[in-house]
């Protein structure tokens, strides 16, 4: 009985040592970081911002399309002023999105690279930009080790702490080499849309099993934590009997749609046919907050880094609503 009395007190003054009486010794946990939110923007008719500034906690990180490298080499800027200073004055961190229109050929040439990755650099110090979106999309499977060597580059080159995002899309062919940029990329922008669009054959934007699908597999290779899922506030209309697709904006959708539209529960997205004043038949397929929803609560509960929206210019009040309702991205200030 002495020996359980001597090894009890033991027990409770290592209790006492360790963690402390109760819980007072024991530190909280701490809460996990709330996911990001990336907003997309480029250019076209779209020339305000209306009505983010009165929703400034759905987006983390505003993105846009400012910047295009050509195969020469040569960085072409389309900085908007007044959508600059707007962002500016909402406080939002920005990290503009660097697009490849032609070859990338340039991703061979370590001169090439050099050069380029020292004028984005040069880019983020003058602007003092928060972080870079790089869009090669995808790089041909043969510059997989280039476009490694390329991000190994542009992180050394950059200010400490500039976020480097990587878009990706969902079946590269093996263009991207996994293993090595996951040391190097802050995230991967994951382009879960466009299951369908122009070129294709009409049918769903981005159905939901098809979105998670995506991610589920690319989850193989890329730490959920460094993993943002895309999310289309648009959908297409195609001209009966071709490929050609217009783009529709979820804010826009053109009464001839939406007084025709139904339900499609398996994708959980809208779609509707009509004719046309010149008798030509169309069909037309769009996201819905339903799909929306989904997607993002599927996203946080694989604890996702976050989401990236294509594109700001294509929201209305009720989806900025849905990110803060969701997501709460930032903290109010």
């Amino acid at each position: 009985m002495a020996r359980r009395g001597r090894a009890a007190a033991l027990a409770v003054l290592w209790a006492v040592v360790l963690g402390g009486c109760g819980t007072a010794g024991r530190a909280s946990p701490r809460p996990a970081p709330a996911p990001e939110v990336i907003g997309f923007w480029a250019a076209g008719t779209d020339t305000a911002l209306d009505p983010l500034p009165r929703y400034r906690n759905a987006i983390s990180v505003f993105a846009p399309f400012w910047y295009s490298i050509e195969p020469d080499g040569r960085i072409v800027d389309r900085v908007d002023p007044a959508i600059a200073a707007q962002v500016a004055s909402l406080g939002i961190p920005v990290a503009p999105l660097f697009n490849t229109p032609g070859p990338q050929t340039f991703l061979a040439s370590l001169w090439d690279r050099l050069m380029i990755v020292r004028q984005i650099s040069s880019l983020v110090r003058q602007h003092h930009y928060a972080g870079v979106d790089i869009d090669f999309e995808p790089p041909q499977t043969q510059y997989a080790r280039d476009l490694t060597a390329f991000i190994i580059d542009l992180k050394d080159f950059l200010p400490h702490n500039t976020a480097i995002y990587l878009d990706i899309v969902p079946a590269s062919g093996g263009a991207y080499d996994f293993a090595r940029l996951n040391r190097e990329v802050t995230a991967y922008v994951v382009m879960s849309y466009d299951q369908h669009d122009s070129g294709s054959t009409p049918g769903p934007v981005a159905a939901t099993d098809w979105a998670e699908a995506k991610i589920t597999r690319l989850l193989r290779f890329i730490p959920a934590d460094r993993l943002d899922m895309g999310l289309a506030w648009y959908g297409y209309d195609w001209l009966g009997g071709t490929t050609h697709a217009e783009t529709l904006p979820i804010s826009a959708i053109p009464s001839a749609l939406a007084t025709r539209a139904h339900y499609d529960p398996s994708s959980q997205e809208m779609t509707a046919s009509y004719t046309d004043d010149r008798g030509l038949l169309h069909t037309a397929w769009w996201e819905t907050p339903q799909g929306l929803a989904s997607k993002i609560q599927w996203g946080k509960a694989h604890h996702l880094r976050g989401f990236a929206v294509w594109r700001l210019g294509y929201q209305n009040a009720s989806l900025l609503q849905q990110l803060i309702q969701q997501i709460h991205p930032v903290a109010k200030r």
